[in-house]
Order: structure tokens, then C-alpha cells, then sequence
């Protein structure tokens, strides 16, 4: 309760009710608008009010929800990004309360509570919870999913309430951001490989394939000639790039994304995944250590820059190199990871589409 508390206080000191211009927030907040008044999804900043094919309703359609009940507040709509935060930390306490192998309940609480603090003191986490953009939206049902999937996993019967909870979050995910095919790829690789259930395997697969297909369906329902050049990237190629499958130019992108990865995982908010075993470990140490440092770099401090970006470097990898060397590939959590940065490993974006 505490660190909830901590967490709207710190997002609130941070909340400011300006018009959103971060990165792509004006897209959303005029596809919002756009919704809201009637005139459909459409692009209302271009000539003529184009079809907008970048990204789909998920996101934009709960904004314009939220205009419709408070037409003209912008602080609601940044207040969405909060709240997703702060249940994000619930989920977060229930999915990994079983990971946490330890008989004592003091223990146990001192791990989730540990877990939790990390996640509401990285600020990348804080500065997503205060703008408007999809990522604290995306984060919540992608954590959701999880939780449900292991309790749809556990059922006997094929069809039940889960699995239409599981098919409502997993759209939820692909229809707010690209990177959801991965949770898709990831929990049939589970049914299949390590469940070796193949029914429940096919069943989630045809779901999320007919997901896929909805929306390509839509996309080629709207006139090429709706598609400004601005934003002529529609929502399934903006992960990949035109020559991102030439071998050259991809063993570039997997290069550079990769250097990525060591630079910039404490965006990918996967403390949680290096905590909750019975006894801490160096690399544990090395995670909070690596928290501290890349908050400095944050900061962009001159003096401390070029110690900072080699710390982060090396502290980045050891902590690569533990999630490795602890990656259970029985673990749902793990196979997801796996799977959400090798879809980005091969991304015309790279870490930027965390």
C-alpha cells in the first residue's frame, strides 16, 4: 500500500495539464478527438480527413471515451496512464507472488515489495505514467495476460470464461501496440512445447491469427489514396523495415539493437524478472547498482557521462548475461521476455518500440 501510495504521489508531482507533445501523443490525442466528435477514425489534422491506417482503435477509442465524459480536461487523459500504472503494480504483486520460492511470509513480502519499488523508482515508468501514450495501457493487459493465461492453462475444459478473457486482453495488447504479437508467439509456444497441449495451443493461435487478419482486412478495405505519406506506414510493417530480411542491412539492425538492449534494458521493465528466488545474488546487486547509475545518465550529467555509459555497459550485460543464466524455459514470464526482444531484435525500431 505504501509503495502505491509513493507512486501516485511521485506521478502526481510529475502530472502537468498541458496539451500532450511528447513522441507520437498529438496522433493520439487527435484520433481521440476525432472518435469523440463523430467524424470517425480519421486523420483531422491532414486535407480532407483521411482514414488514419498507423494505428489501430484500442488506445485512441478509450481516450475518446474518456473526452466524451470530460470534454475539456486534459489532465483525465493523462490521469488514464496513472491509473493503468498503479494496476499495473497489483498485477505485478499477484503474477510474480508464486516466483517467490521462500517459506517465510516476511521474506516473501520483502521480495514483491522490493519488486514493486523498483519498477515505481525506474523513471522510465514514471515518465510514461504522466504522458499519453499507450505504453502504461500496453503494460497493464500485457501483465494481465499473463496471469490469466496461467489460470486458463490450469482449466480442463477447453472453452471457459478465461479463455474469453484471455482472447479480450490478448486483442487488447496487438490492437494498442505492434510488439503484442510477441505474447501471442509466446504462449503458443508454451502450449505447444512445454504443456504439449495442443488443443488449448491451436484454439489460442486461431484466435490471435484471426485478430491479425481483422485488422489486415480493415487496412485493405481503406483507400491507398487515405494514407498521407507522413504516415503511409500502416500498423503491421511500422515494426519492420523494407530491407530488415537482406542479410546485410539485418545483421546491422541485430547489431545495433542489441547494443541496444545492454544500453537501455532498464526501460524494458524487467527488474521483476531478476528478483524473487530464495537468496540474492551478485547480479541482483549488479541490477540495483545499474538502477542507480543509468538514473544519473538520465539526468544527462556531464561530469558523470562517459563513467556512467561504461557502468551501464558492463552492469547492463551482467544482467543479460543472469536473466540467461536463470531463464527457466518452463517459466511463461521468460518465454515471453525471450520472445518480446527477439521480435525487437529484428525491429526497424529497435528498443523504441518498448
Amino acid at each position: 500500500m505504501f509503495i502505491l501510495v509513493l507512486y501516485l504521489i511521485l506521478a502526481g508531482l510529475l502530472l502537468n495539464p498541458d496539451l500532450p507533445l511528447e513522441g507520437d501523443s498529438p496522433i493520439f490525442f487527435n484520433l481521440a478527438q476525432s472518435i469523440a466528435s463523430g467524424v470517425g477514425y480519421k486523420d483531422i489534422y491532414f486535407p480532407d480527413n483521411p482514414d488514419h491506417i498507423q494505428y489501430p482503435h484500442g488506445y485512441p477509442g478509450l481516450l475518446a471515451m474518456v473526452i466524451i465524459l470530460f470534454p475539456k480536461t486534459i489532465v483525465g487523459l493523462k490521469l488514464l496512464s496513472i491509473l493503468f500504472g498503479a494496476a499495473s503494480l497489483i498485477v505485478i504483486q499477484i503474477l510474480f507472488s508464486n516466483r517467490c520460492k521462500t517459506h517465510s511470509v516476511n521474506l516473501k513480502t520483502f521480495y514483491l515489495s522490493l519488486i514493486t519499488l523498483l519498477t515505481v523508482t525506474n523513471l522510465w515508468f514514471l515518465s510514461f505514467s504522466v504522458i499519453l501514450l499507450p505504453e502504461m495501457f500496453y503494460f497493464f493487459f500485457s501483465l494481465l495476460t499473463l496471469v490469466i493465461s496461467k489460470v486458463y492453462f490450469k482449466q480442463k475444459n477447453l472453452v471457459n470464461k478465461y479463455l474469453w478473457l484471455l482472447i479480450f486482453c490478448l486483442g487488447l495488447t496487438f490492437y494498442t501496440k505492434a510488439i503484442g504479437i510477441s505474447l501471442l508467439l509466446a504462449i503458443t509456444v508454451y502450449l505447444f512445447f512445454i504443456m504439449k497441449d495442443s488443443k488449448k495451443g491451436f484454439l489460442i493461435l486461431g484466435w490471435g491469427v484471426f485478430l491479425i487478419v481483422l485488422w489486415i482486412k480493415f487496412l485493405l478495405l481503406i483507400p491507398s489514396k487515405s494514407s498521407p505519406s507522413i504516415i503511409s506506414q500502416n500498423y503491421i510493417t511500422q515494426l519492420f523495415s523494407d530491407n530488415a530480411f537482406s542479410f546485410s542491412p539485418m545483421i546491422k539492425l541485430v547489431l545495433s539493437n542489441l547494443s541496444g538492449y545492454f544500453q537501455s534494458i532498464s526501460s524494458l521493465f524487467l527488474p521483476v524478472y531478476f528478483l524473487g528466488e530464495e537468496t540474492f545474488e551478485a547480479r541482483r546487486y549488479c541490477f540495483l547498482l545499474y538502477s542507480l547509475i543509468n538514473e544519473i545518465n538520465f539526468f544527462n550529467l556531464q561530469s558523470f557521462l562517459f563513467f556512467s555509459r561504461v557502468l551501464i555497459i558492463s552492469i547492463g550485460s551482467v544482467t543479460c548475461f543472469g536473466f540467461l543464466q536463470q531463464f527457466k524455459y518452463k517459466d511463461l514470464n521468460e518465454i515471453y521476455v525471450t520472445c518480446y526482444l527477439l521480435v525487437l531484435l529484428f525491429s526497424s525500431k529497435g528498443v523504441l518500440c518498448l
